[in-house]
């Protein structure tokens, strides 16, 4: 390190991290500062965006939709957009997985699986697109 500053291992100690990821990072080896751990996305933070008010506006159109529902409709998502990185799995069941279910929903906490409540026909005709 440059003078004046402290070195390297007395730094790590005093804020406990591991010596050779402050020295990567000092380097600038590690130039993303984000999360880079783990799989990549099968979407974009953008296209989880975007899938996530397609729902809701399926919801506010009173169809709101069921875990092997929004699995599909995932799926679906996906081939539009050519994501390469859809499992072998998913392309045979036409569904995506539901660990990637799982982590859809912790990401979008505006999007939540709730049991449909029964609608009278008066409201269904007032939600209908031709009276609006």
């Amino acid at each position: 390190m440059k003078d004046g500053q402290p070195k390297l291992r007395v730094a790590a100690r005093a804020y406990n991290l591991p010596l050779g990821s402050l020295q990567r990072r000092v380097k600038g080896t590690v130039s993303n500062t984000g999360h880079c751990s783990g799989r990549k996305t099968v979407l974009s933070a953008r296209d989880e965006q975007a899938l996530a008010n397609n729902c809701l506006l399926l919801a506010r159109r009173v169809f709101p939709l069921k875990r092997q529902q929004l699995r599909s409709l995932a799926s679906q998502f996906c081939q539009q957009r050519h994501c390469d990185s859809l499992a072998k799995s998913a392309e045979k069941t036409d569904m995506s997985g539901q660990h990637w279910l799982d982590g859809f929903l912790r990401h979008n906490s505006t999007v939540a699986i709730r049991k449909a409540e029964s609608l009278s026909q008066a409201r269904i005709s007032k939600n209908r697109l031709d009276s609006v």
